[in-house]
């Protein structure tokens, strides 16, 4: 009982993450996507040690991991024995089951998103650092995004070109080479998935929302910094976010994130970052990672355990012998 109870205490701490976070206003894009991804990531994993451990309790005392095997079949046999009696844990079960199959489903459709908007075609007009090709298609919508998490591409829409002077539209390439560079789009996937399986929980959708935002500020303070004038950047933002009608779910844009006049704000009117902010970050951070640590470590064998029964009924289930028998 002491060990599930830390669970849902670090449940918590996870889920009051992304308000606390929200607070640091004067936190760097680069510190709050850290502090995001630690906190997206802890909690998926606290809800999903929370419900291995509302599915098989037994294996929470285990010790060692030579108990693993032993307690974790007498749990199972016990539910299957009596079903009715452990009815919170075919419901813990239940839901843990949902919330994998949820994740995995949001990974795989964000992968086949991010396919279908490559560029497959044609031969790219440009090439940014390290041989990222910029290909230019026309599309009917100003947009500028960039797409692929292995070998990411920026795509420009010919509409996208034309609202846009040439300082500009460097500065919108900078702005996707950010994104590419840094791997946003990996993290941006992960996060989505998360959100999905954890949805509609306020504070999944909540965190997606910040890293977005800190996603599209992160890639405005890589233009400002190539270009050395944050108010091109600034400019080229602007007509990007009123040109545009709308924005792909699976990409990186340059009109992306929940608040545009926030990142124009942020390009023109440098402040500089406190002593007590960097530490407050660092001390989140790992306070954050110290939670996930402590998650794994008093649920790894719990979930571990459930998964393998859910792989083992699932191919019970699928089984022709068995269902012809």
């Amino acid at each position: 009982m002491s060990r599930f109870l830390l669970l849902l205490a670090l449940l918590s701490m996870f889920s009051l993450a992304p308000a606390l976070i929200e607070r640091l206003t004067d936190a760097t894009p680069r510190w709050r996507i850290r502090l995001l991804a630690a906190a997206i990531v802890g909690l998926v994993s606290a809800w999903a040690g929370v419900l291995a451990g509302a599915f098989l309790p037994e294996v929470l005392t285990a010790a060692r991991f030579s108990d693993l095997l032993r307690v974790c079949s007498e749990g199972f046999h016990s539910i299957t024995s009596d079903p009715v009696a452990r009815f919170p844990s075919l419901l813990g079960g239940v839901l843990l089951a949902a919330l994998i199959g949820r994740l995995i489903w949001g990974l795989a459709a964000g992968v086949s998103r991010t396919r279908r908007a490559r560029v497959t075609g044609g031969r790219p007009r440009w090439f940014l650092r390290g041989g990222r090709p910029v290909y230019v298609v026309p599309s009917g919508l100003a947009e500028a995004y960039c797409v692929g998490c292995v070998r990411p591409q920026v795509v420009v829409t010919e509409e996208m070109l034309a609202v846009l002077d040439e300082d500009e539209q460097r500065a919108v390439l900078l702005h996707e080479e950010g994104h590419a560079t840094a791997h946003h789009q990996l993290l941006l996937l992960v996060a989505r998935a998360v959100h999905g399986a954890l949805r509609p929980l306020p504070y999944a959708g909540r965190a997606l929302r910040l890293l977005e935002q800190a996603l599209e500020e992160s890639a405005d303070e890589y233009a400002a910094l190539v270009i050395g004038d944050r108010a091109i950047v600034a400019s080229g933002l602007s007509k990007a976010a009123l040109a545009s009608l709308q924005r792909s779910t699976a990409v990186l844009a340059m009109d992306g994130g929940p608040d545009v006049p926030a990142r124009v704000r942020r390009l023109l009117y440098v402040r500089e970052t406190p002593r007590w902010v960097r530490l407050t970050c660092a001390a989140v951070f790992s306070a954050l990672l110290g939670g996930f640590a402590l998650t794994q470590a008093v649920a790894g064998l719990a979930l571990l355990a459930a998964v393998h029964h859910f792989l083992g009924v699932g191919a019970v289930m699928s089984c022709p012998l068995i269902k012809r028998s």
